[in-house]
């Protein structure tokens, strides 16, 4: 029996050689809202079907939308709830919905579950590299490398001390695929790692890769005061929305780093700005911005040590192959046995 499943267009390249699991292909390349449109939705002069049209453009295979099986849901592609429920509604025949990123939060998953659509996502596609960044950022912070490069566009020699790492504490809040990568890392070069999770006894006797988990609900304060490096890497939800804020910063070291490879949210991004300004933490590397399109005036660009690395974490020229393959697993599971891998709905 022959599939349908509906994929991103700049993967074509990557199906075109798949003979083994007889599918049928929809290509869709993400659109977007110009500001007139947008601003005529918010006034009421457009619909979530006109909207929905101008976000999601269906390059070829239009005709087999009704028999859609699975869907693989880009990371350019952010639809709200209604727009997303519009678009369900002209896929009456999915099965499975992938998306290709770790965090749920912009996907309505009792939407889901009501109309029977199973919902995955990305597993621990991307922990590895993202863990890279993180220590990548750790280094930077460590060795004063943003500040070498002030020093070298004045045109001045001045030698700077730097931290020894096998002498520092990385505190890691969440334990999931990223938080064990980034354990795994700094364990390695000889870092101290303490972990914070929601549920320490899943751990038992035996914490590794961390050598400590603390309670994230009542021992945070512990972890922020002791760490040399903070890492956020927890899911955005209502527990973990602002969970980072003044109270919290004012905990960390002067001299420690805060980075974020989760989403914005969880840090208030005014009092890190604040902080940042004072003095009362060294830096700060965040992957996510909270607005992709920022004023020139935004208040972030004019933040000392704080540094965005643009959602590039995940990034890499290999990361669109390898998708198509974790995709086209998942497809395999999901014929084989009813249920994909890495299911979250």
């Amino acid at each position: 029996m022959q599939h349908t499943v509906m994929v991103p267009h700049k993967s074509k390249k990557f199906f075109q050689g798949d003979i083994l699991l007889n599918l049928s292909y929809i290509y869709y390349r993400p659109g977007y809202e110009t500001p007139f449109q947008k601003g005529m939705r918010k006034i009421g002069l457009r619909d979530v079907h006109q909207t929905l049209d101008a976000k999601f453009r269906i390059v070829e295979g239009v005709d087999l939308l009704e028999k859609t099986y699975a869907l693989w849901l880009t990371p350019e592609l952010i639809l709200s709830s209604a727009q997303m429920e519009c678009l369900l509604d002209r896929l009456p025949g999915l099965k499975w919905l992938y998306s290709h990123m770790a965090g749920t939060d912009h996907l309505d998953l009792e939407m889901f579950e009501k109309r029977g659509i199973m919902v995955s996502n990305n597993g621990d596609f991307s922990s590895r590299r993202v863990a890279e960044m993180v220590l990548a950022c750790i280094f930077a912070h460590a060795k004063r490398l943003q500040k070498h490069f002030a020093i070298q566009r004045k045109r001045k020699w001045q030698s700077l001390p730097c931290d020894d790492l096998h002498r520092q504490t990385v505190g890691i809040i969440g334990t999931g695929n990223i938080g064990r990568e980034v354990a795994m890392l700094c364990r390695a070069i000889g870092m101290r790692v303490v972990g914070a999770s929601r549920n320490p006894r899943r751990f038992d006797d035996d914490p590794s890769p961390y050598h400590r988990i603390v309670q994230l609900d009542g021992d945070l304060d512990s972890l922020l005061a002791e760490s040399d490096h903070v890492v956020v890497a927890l899911a955005l939800n209502g527990q973990t929305r602002s969970l980072i804020g003044w109270n919290e910063l004012n905990r960390m070291k002067r001299n420690s780093s805060l980075i974020n490879i989760s989403r914005s949210a969880i840090v208030d991004e005014i009092a890190l700005c604040k902080a940042l300004t004072e003095g009362r933490v060294g830096g700060a590397y965040i992957d996510p911005p909270s607005s992709m399109s920022r004023s020139i005036f935004s208040r972030t660009y004019r933040t000392p040590n704080l540094i965005f690395t643009h959602n590039s974490a995940a990034n890499n020229p290999h990361a669109q192959e390898e998708a198509c393959r974790n995709f086209l697993k998942g497809i395999k599971e999901m014929l084989d046995t009813g249920q994909p891998p890495n299911r979250v709905a």
